[in-house]
C-alpha cells in the first residue's frame, strides 16, 4: 500500500472539454503502480517489508506550493522494521510527454497516448512519421482520462480517410457530426489494422477515440471495461481560483450508442493484476499483439 497518496475516484477524471488536462493533476493509477514496482525491485536486497511512502496532507500542500528548486522534506523511507529516514526532494517543472512511440518490430508499431491535450497532436505528427511501412498498429488508451475532443478528432482522422468520427446531441436531441480532418501524416494509418488497449481508466476523449476506430475499422478492443463518460463540457475559470464545469452536449458512437455509465466492453477481456505488474508482464499488449499479422 502506498501511503499519503490522495485517492482518486472516477468522477475525479477531467472531462472532455477546454481545459488541457496536463494543468489537473491526475493520478494515473496502473502507471503509479508500475513504478512502485519497479522501485521495489530497487530496495537493497534483505528488506523484510514493503516501502511505505508516509506523506502527510500539510507537507503535501506546502510541496505542491513551493517554487522551482526549493528542496522540500517531503516523504520518509522505511526498510523493513529500521527506522524511517526521511528524504528531500527538489521541486521542477516536468514535462511529460502524452505520446509514446516503440517500434515493435516486423512492422508492428505501438503508440500510448496518455491524454489529449494542447502538445497532443503535434506529438502524435512526429510519431506517426516514424511507422514507416506501418503493418500494424497498437494503441494504448488505458488509464488516458481524456481531455481535448478535437484531439481525439484529430488522432482518429489518422485511421479514417473520411466519414463520421462522433455524433454530438445538444439539449434538444438535435445531433452533429464531427467528421474526419486532414492530418500532417495524410491519414497515414487508413487500412492499416489496429488494436486499441483499454481499461477502467480510459474515459470520455479516449473513448470516443476508441469507439470510433472500433465501430468505423473494426479496431479490436483489449483489456478491460471503460469508465463511461459521454458528456462534452465546457470549463470556465474565475479570478479568484474557481472554477465552473458545464455540461453541453452528449457524445455518442458513429451509430449512436451513448456510452456514459456503461463504458466500452473489450472484444478480448484480458486482466491485468497486481502479480503481472510486479513481475513487469503484461498480458494485455500481449494480446494486442498476437491479434495482428
Amino acid at each position: 500500500m502506498v501511503q499519503g497518496f490522495p485517492s482518486v475516484q472516477p468522477g475525479d477524471r477531467p472531462p472532455v472539454g477546454k481545459r488541457d488536462p496536463a494543468d489537473v493533476t491526475v493520478l494515473r493509477v496502473v502507471h503509479l503502480r508500475r513504478h512502485i514496482a519497479d522501485l521495489r525491485r530497487r530496495i537493497a536486497d534483505g528488506a523484510q517489508e514493503q516501502p511505505r511512502f508516509p506523506i502527510e496532507v500539510e507537507t503535501h500542500e506546502r510541496a505542491s506550493r513551493a517554487v522551482p528548486l526549493e528542496q522540500v522534506d517531503a516523504c520518509a523511507l522505511q526498510r523493513g522494521s529500521g527506522d524511517s529516514f526521511k528524504v528531500s526532494i527538489t521541486r521542477a517543472q516536468i514535462t511529460v510527454k502524452s505520446v509514446n512511440f516503440e517500434d515493435k518490430g516486423n512492422g508492428i508499431y505501438y503508440l500510448e497516448v496518455t491524454r489529449f491535450g494542447e502538445t497532443t497532436n503535434d506529438e502524435w505528427d512526429e510519431a506517426v512519421a516514424k511507422a514507416k511501412g506501418a503493418k500494424g498498429i497498437v494503441l494504448d488508451l488505458r488509464s488516458n482520462p481524456g481531455g481535448y475532443l478535437s484531439a481525439a478528432v484529430y488522432l482518429a482522422s489518422e485511421f479514417l480517410d473520411s466519414g463520421t468520427v462522433l455524433l454530438q446531441e445538444d439539449a434538444n436531441g438535435d445531433r452533429a457530426p464531427l467528421s474526419v480532418q486532414s492530418t500532417e501524416n495524410d491519414h497515414a494509418f487508413a487500412g492499416i489494422p489496429v488494436v486499441v488497449l483499454i481499461d477502467e481508466g480510459s474515459a470520455s476523449a479516449s473513448e470516443i477515440l476508441a469507439a470510433a476506430l472500433s465501430e468505423r475499422v473494426n479496431a479490436k478492443l483489449v483489456g478491460e471495461k471503460s469508465f463511461g463518460k459521454g458528456t462534452v463540457q465546457d470549463a470556465v475559470d474565475f479570478d479568484d481560483g474557481s472554477g465552473l464545469h458545464l455540461t453541453v452536449a452528449k457524445w455518442l458512437t458513429p451509430s449512436g450508442e451513448w456510452v456514459h455509465d456503461k463504458g466500452l466492453e473489450p472484444d478480448f477481456k484480458v486482466e491485468l493484476t497486481d502479480e503481472d505488474i510486479n513481475a513487469g508482464r503484461d498480458p494485455q499488449l500481449d494480446k494486442a499483439l498476437d491479434l495482428l499479422p
